[in-house]
C-alpha cells in the first residue's frame, strides 16, 4: 500500500527522481516478504508465480522489438522501422528503444507489485480486510482527487503542470477519464459492501468496519459526477445497475432501470458537449488500423504509439495523441501480432481460478473488468498508478481461489529475484531523471 500510495499520488511525476525510490522501495517491500511472511502464507502464495509468468510473457515482445537486426531481417518483419531508418544497419525494430525500455521498468514494477501483494491477503481474515482496505483506499483517493479539483489549479498539487509527461503518466488526478477509471474500479467492492451494510446501518446503528464502504462509495459517485466524464458515468452507472440488481434492496426493480436511463443521458450529454473529440479518436484509431501492416509482426516497439502512427496520420483534429486512446489497437500497432498470443496467455495466467463461493469475491473481479472496458477508449494500462490499482485488486481476487499449495523456495527465490529486478529498473528511472533536468536546463 505505501508503494502504492507514493505511485498514486505522483511523487513520481512531482519529484522525477521518486521514479526509481519506488522501485527501491518496492524491493525493499519484496524482501520483507520473502523473509517475514510466515512460511504457511508463502506456500499458499502460488498466485506470485502465475503474476510472474503472466509479466515474463508480456515482456517477451518487448524484449524482441529491442533486440539489433539486420536491415534486410527488419524490412521483412518491421517495414514501418525499416522504412523510417532505410539507412540504419544494426537496428532494434523498437521505434523508440528509451520509451520501450521504461515500458519494461514500468511492468516489472507492476509484476512486483502484484506478486508482492499476494502473501499478505492469503488467509481469511485477509480475504476479510478487502471489505475494509479498497472502500478506504477508494475514500482517501477520491478525498485527494477532490481537493485537487475544487482547488483549480493547473497543476498537480501547484507543482507539475497537468500536461507534463511526468503528470500525465503518475498522477491520474489530472486526467477525468484516467481518474474516471481508476474511481470505477474501486466502485464495484464499495458499493456492494455499503448496500449489504445498509440494513445494519439502520438496525444497529453505525459500526466502524461498515464506514469505509459507504464513505467510500460517496465519495466515488461525487468524483464520477464532478468529473463529467463520459466514459465514467457510463460505466459507473452500470456498476450501479449491478449492485442494486444483486442487493435484496426492495425497490431493486424500479431503482436498476431508473440509474441506466439517468447515466446513459448524462453520458450522452457530456459526449454531446464534446464532440470534436470524439470525431478526432475515430479518425485516430482509423489512422493506427492503417499503420498495423507496416508493424504486423514484432511491432513498433512499446512506448512508440505517436512515431509508428505518424505517417499515416490523415484527421485533421487538433489533437495530438501520444496514445491510441483505444488499448488494444495500440497493443496491436506496438507489438505486432507476437504481442496478441501474448495478451492471451496473461490473461489465461491471471484468470480466476474458481473452486470459492465467497460472494465477495465477485465484485473485486468487477472491479477488474471495469478496467478492461477503460482500455476500448483509454490507455489504462500504460499508466503505473492504474496498473498498480488493478494489481491490488486482483491480488485480493485471487485470494478467493482454492490456489495449490506451492514449493516454500520457490515463492522466497521470486521474490528475491523480483527485488533485484528492481534494482536496474530504479537505475534507468534515475537515468530518465538525470536526462530530463539536463534538458530543462
Amino acid at each position: 500500500m505505501i508503494v502504492l500510495a507514493i505511485a498514486f499520488v505522483g511523487l513520481g511525476g512531482v519529484l522525477p527522481a521518486f521514479a526509481a525510490v519506488t522501485h527501491v522501495a518496492l524491493a525493499v517491500a519484496l524482501t520483507l516478504v520473502a523473509w517475514r511472511t510466515p512460511a504457511a502464507r508463502l506456500e499458499r502464495s502460488g498466485a506470485a508465480l502465475s503474476a510472474a509468468a503472466a509479466g515474463l510473457v508480456l515482456g517477451l515482445p518487448i524484449l524482441v522489438s529491442l533486440v539489433p537486426l539486420p536491415a534486410s531481417v527488419r524490412g521483412v518483419v518491421s517495414r514501418g522501422h525499416h522504412e523510417a531508418f532505410p539507412n540504419a544497419g544494426w537496428s532494434p525494430t523498437a521505434l523508440d528503444p528509451e520509451a520501450t525500455i521504461g515500458a519494461a521498468a514500468t511492468l516489472l514494477l507492476v509484476v512486483g507489485f502484484a506478486a508482492g501483494a499476494v502473501p499478505p491477503t492469503v488467509g481469511r481474515r485477509a480475504r476479510a480486510s478487502a471489505t475494509v482496505v479498497v472502500p478506504s483506499v477508494a475514500a482517501v483517493l477520491a478525498a485527494v482527487a477532490f481537493a485537487h479539483a475544487v482547488s483549480g489549479a493547473d497543476a498537480a498539487f501547484g507543482v507539475v503542470p497537468v500536461r507534463s509527461e511526468a503528470g500525465r503518466l503518475y498522477l491520474p488526478l489530472v486526467n477525468p477519464n484516467h481518474l474516471a477509471a481508476v474511481m470505477t474500479a474501486l466502485l464495484p467492492v464499495c458499493l456492494d459492501r455499503a448496500l449489504s451494510a445498509r440494513a445494519s446501518l439502520v438496525s444497529a446503528g453505525v459500526r466502524l468496519e461498515e464506514l469505509p464502504p459507504v464513505v467510500g462509495t460517496a465519495a466515488i459517485l461525487s468524483v464520477l459526477v464532478a468529473l463529467r466524464s463520459a466514459s465514467g458515468l457510463a460505466v459507473g452507472a452500470l456498476i450501479v445497475v449491478w449492485a442494486v440488481a444483486r442487493s435484496d434492496w426492495a425497490y431493486k426493480r424500479v431503482a436498476a432501470p431508473i440509474v441506466a436511463v439517468l447515466g446513459a443521458i448524462a453520458a450522452a450529454a457530456t459526449v454531446a458537449q464534446h464532440p470534436s473529440s470524439v470525431s478526432g479518436r475515430l479518425g485516430h484509431w482509423w489512422d493506427g488500423v492503417r499503420a498495423v501492416p507496416a508493424y504486423l509482426w514484432v511491432g513498433s516497439g512499446v512506448g512508440s504509439w505517436a512515431e509508428a502512427v505518424s505517417p499515416y496520420r490523415t484527421d485533421t483534429a487538433p489533437i495530438g495523441f501520444a496514445h491510441a486512446h483505444a488499448e488494444w489497437l495500440e497493443r496491436l500497432v506496438e507489438t505486432g501480432l507476437l504481442g496478441v498470443p501474448a495478451v492471451g496467455i496473461a490473461v489465461w495466467l491471471l484468470r480466476p481460478l474458481g473452486g470459492s463461493s465467497d460472494p465477495r469475491a465477485t465484485p473485486l473481479a468487477v472491479g477488474l473488468a471495469a478496467l478492461l472496458v477503460a482500455g476500448l477508449y483509454e490507455f489504462p494500462t500504460r499508466i503505473p498508478a492504474i496498473l498498480l490499482v488493478g494489481a491490488g485488486l486482483w491480488a485480493y481476487r485471487r485470494a478467493f481461489d482454492d490456489a495449490p499449495r506451492v514449493s516454500l523456495r520457490s515463492v522466497r527465490v521470486l521474490m528475491v529475484g523480483l527485488a533485484l529486478a528492481q534494482l536496474p529498473a530504479a537505475a534507468w528511472r534515475a537515468r530518465e531523471a538525470v536526462a530530463d533536468a539536463a534538458a530543462a536546463q
